[in-house]
Order: structure tokens, then C-alpha cells, then sequence
């Protein structure tokens, strides 16, 4: 991670345990968890107040942005814009939901990539996360389907 931060690139972690806790300390600059990672790293329940109480505590490590999924519940996500809270689209046919976490990240990741606002690249993890659960298999999604669930993902920032 310290490379990475030298050679000035934006590094983005989602794990949980002790790998968690030594990527943040190294400096992550975003970081995507689910809600009970959050728990085990914070020693406290989740909430969107407590989430971004442990944000403050953690940007002196470097840290941007940070991101809790909660499976079909909403997920929120903090930064120096603000707490927002993502609703994700309603699935009619899920197939399975494992792999929809790291699908969320690699559609923020897509839309940071390629310069979108903060609620655009949250629609679009939203939507990434959403395809995913389509299929059999974690990261199979379909391009239609990611942008169709990105325009149902409710998007709204709390302060």
C-alpha cells in the first residue's frame, strides 16, 4: 500500500480481520466492508452515526472514502462530501448474492475511474452489486442490467 501511495495511485481495500485493520493503517484511501466487518473493526453496532464517527477517526490514516453494504438492506457510504445513503433496486429473480460486495466495489471503482460525481458512482456500484445477484457466481454481470438497476438505486445524502 505504502508503494502504491508513493507512486501517487488511489488504492481501494475490501477485506475484513486483520488484513482490514493493516490496510487502514497503512493508508487506504478507499475502503469497502460489509456491515458486519464494520462491527468487528469498530467494536460497535452499526449505524450510519457510528460509521461516521469511526470515518473522522479514520481519516488520519488517509483515508477518503468508506463504504458499508448490509446485503439487500442499504448501504452507506462516507467521505469528505458527506454521508449518503444507498437504497439498493428491489431484485425480482436473485440467483445468489455472493460476490454482490465485490461487485459494489468494482462498480465505485468504475465510476470513480471514469470521473463521476460521488451519486452517480453510487448508483452505479448499486447497480454493479445488483446485476450480480442475477447470476450464479460471484462478478458475472451484464452491462443492461447494471445501467436499468444503477436508474432504481435511490441515492441520498444524509448530511
Amino acid at each position: 500500500m505504502s508503494l502504491a501511495r508513493a507512486n501517487g495511485c488511489f488504492t481501494a481495500f475490501d477485506a475484513g480481520g486483520w488484513a482490514l485493520k493493516e490496510g487502514l493503517a497503512a493508508g487506504a484511501d478507499a475502503v469497502k466492508i460489509n456491515r458486519y466487518e464494520f462491527e468487528e473493526l469498530s467494536g460497535r453496532c452499526f449505524s450510519a452515526h457510528t460509521m461516521a464517527e469511526f470515518f473522522k477517526k479514520s481519516v488520519q490514516y488517509g483515508l477518503k472514502t468508506l463504504i458499508v453494504t448490509d446485503r439487500a438492506n442499504p448501504s452507506f457510504a462516507v467521505s469528505r462530501f458527506g454521508l449518503w445513503r444507498i437504497t439498493p433496486p428491489k431484485i425480482q429473480r436473485l440467483v445468489s448474492p455472493v460476490g454482490a460486495g465485490d461487485s459494489f466495489l468494482a462498480g465505485f471503482l468504475t465510476g470513480f475511474l471514469n470521473g463521476f460525481g460521488f451519486e452517480k458512482t453510487l448508483k452505479l456500484a448499486a447497480g454493479f452489486a445488483a446485476s450480480d445477484c442475477l447470476s450464479l457466481g460471484a462478478g458475472v454481470i451484464d452491462k443492461n442490467c447494471v445501467i436499468a438497476f444503477a436508474e432504481k438505486a435511490l441515492v441520498k445524502k444524509i448530511f
